[in-house]
């Protein structure tokens, strides 16, 4: 007797519902739609789980979830509910193991009709590694927005396209625009000299695998002239390859730098222009310049004597004694004497050595505290001002005096005019010339 066609056709769509159910790489679960009672599970729920079909339909939905809300039992019943009125309900779920191990899932609940009864039919898969990888994302973009809106740096970050995607508050504050005004752009917000083209240039060169630095004149909002340093350089944000520009307003430094420069200039028209022969060095005795009338006295070339730490025109063996003398006047204190010299050519000469204090010391980078160096000047000036008269040891000194406006009688010492063979070499130690005689009377 033969089956009726109805109930074969029936048997046939059960058969292929149970192989399908059976062998499918997500795990399905189907639910009692008035209860919500686990009615049929397929092997890789089983799998995944780790119960067995038959423990798998005791189980309640509390058992199956993290219990952290919103994945408690309570939760779960909800969205069977939704189902079971006809939405298709998706979304995320933490389950628990029979381990106890907690994962993340990606769920789909939908009625369906299985046999001619409404179940509840859910289909999950595993999604643990992706959330952790979310998560780290998530963490990491934190990590960088807190770095990036904390910098005192102008930060823009622009995509392959030369979009503007970001802004840290510290250039919205330099710029003087918003974040949302400048989202999206393509061209030079703070009006660099030069053009977009070259920029977009630099920006293909970064997007290489490269890093550039320059620095640059822009003009801001207010139509203010300021000195950026820009450093651009290539980095990876949400998958994509960006560049991040680093922008650092250097205005004051190039100002700092324009004032040393003429500061440098003025410095070298006098040190050049000077009578008395000048000789500067470090903190460790080495000649780091020297001016013509020290050529001049000494015979020797500027090129010949710079970086030397030996004394270049003692006639005898003092360089112990110099360096203590140095060592005193980089200590803040004047230092005078006199001693004997002799030319490449053979020629004696005596002459008179003093330093220039305060100004040596902040010449030889003894002392850099500007406060200090002040307080020296204003002890200088106060000698000066109670002096009845100045004599300097030249002419060039005379010079600087007055154009520094000190008052009072500022006399210059009279450079020796004798003929090299009138001249005497002082007595021998421990004997010292006395002023007013000898040498130190006519050098």
């Amino acid at each position: 007797m033969e089956a009726p066609k109805d109930l074969t056709e029936a048997l046939r769509q059960v058969a292929s519902y149970r192989a399908i159910f059976d062998n499918a790489e997500s795990c399905i679960f189907v639910y009692d739609c008035e209860t919500g009672a686990i009615v049929d599970v397929n092997p890789k729920a089983c799998a995944v789980y780790g119960y067995s079909a038959e423990e798998m339909r005791r189980l309640t939905a509390d058992e199956l979830s993290s219990g952290v809300p919103p994945y408690t039992g309570a939760d779960a019943m909800r969205l069977i509910e939704r189902a079971r009125r006809g939405e298709v309900v998706r979304g995320e779920w933490h389950r628990r193991n029979k381990d106890g191990g907690l994962h993340w899932d990606e769920i789909t609940l939908k009625k369906v009709e299985i046999a001619g009864r409404p179940r509840i039919m859910a289909a999950t898969r595993e999604i643990t590694q992706r959330k952790a990888a979310e998560e780290a994302l998530r963490a990491s973009e934190e990590q960088y927005r807190a770095i990036f809106n904390v910098s005192e740096d102008a930060l823009v970050l622009r995509d392959a396209d030369f979009r503007i995607v970001d802004v840290n508050p510290a250039y919205e504050n330099a710029v003087g625009r918003k974040r949302e005004e400048v989202l999206g752009r393509r061209d030079v917000i703070v009006g660099f000299l030069g053009t977009t083209a070259d920029y977009l240039e630099l920006h293909q060169r970064v997007l290489e695998g490269g890093r550039e630095r320059l620095e640059a004149e822009g003009v801001l909002r207010d139509g203010s002239h300021v000195h950026v340093e820009l450093l651009m350089m290539p980095m990876q944000y949400r998958g994509a390859p960006h560049v991040l520009y680093v922008g650092r307003n250097i205005t004051e430094r190039r100002q700092a730098e324009e004032a040393l420069r003429a500061s440098e200039e003025q410095y070298r028209a006098i040190f050049n222009a000077s009578a008395d022969a000048l000789v500067l060095r470090d903190t460790d005795f080495r000649i780091v310049d020297v001016n013509p009338a020290y050529e001049a006295m000494s015979g020797k070339r500027r090129s010949e004597v710079i970086g030397q730490t030996a004394l270049t025109v003692s006639a005898r063996d003092v360089g112990a004694e110099r360096l203590q003398l140095h060592a005193v006047a980089l200590g803040g204190k004047p230092v005078h004497f006199e001693t004997d010299g002799r030319r490449p050519d053979g020629t004696p000469f005596v002459l008179e050595v003093r330093d220039l204090w305060p100004d040596s010391i902040a010449a030889v980078g003894a002392m850099r505290s500007s406060w200090l160096l002040r307080c020296l000047g204003w002890i200088e000036r106060r000698m000066y001002a109670a002096a009845t008269r100045i004599v300097t040891v030249g002419r060039g000194y005379q010079q600087e005096l007055e154009a520094r406006g000190v008052a009072g009688a500022v006399t210059a010492r009279t450079p020796c005019r004798h003929p090299p063979l009138r001249c005497r070499p002082p007595p021998p130690a421990p004997a010292r010339p006395r002023r007013g005689t000898g040498w130190d009377s006519c050098c």
